[in-house]
């Protein structure tokens, strides 16, 4: 598995895989860490891969991730989008 990006908030991490799937880890202040099975305010130390809804997948993969303190973790979503 290879990174593409890396981005960072003040209490939780992301990354970005080559093949457009996000990973997470750190403190799950307001829902930073969207990964299955961690609480509301929960931590983890480990990367686990976000899943995504099929509305969300359908549109392609992930190609951008950007993190901020104490924000949502957002992820950009171009990759089959058509020219606008």
């Amino acid at each position: 598995m290879a990174f593409v990006q890396v981005a960072a908030g003040s209490v939780h991490s992301l990354v970005l895989t080559t093949d457009g799937r996000g990973f997470s880890c750190g403190i799950n202040e307001k829902g930073t860490v969207p990964v299955q099975g961690l609480e509301a305010e929960g931590t983890t130390d480990t990367f686990s891969e976000i899943v995504f809804t099929t509305d969300i997948q359908r549109l392609g993969k992930i190609v951008q991730i950007t993190a901020g303190a104490s924000c949502e973790s957002i992820f950009h979503v171009l990759d089959n989008l058509p020219n606008l």
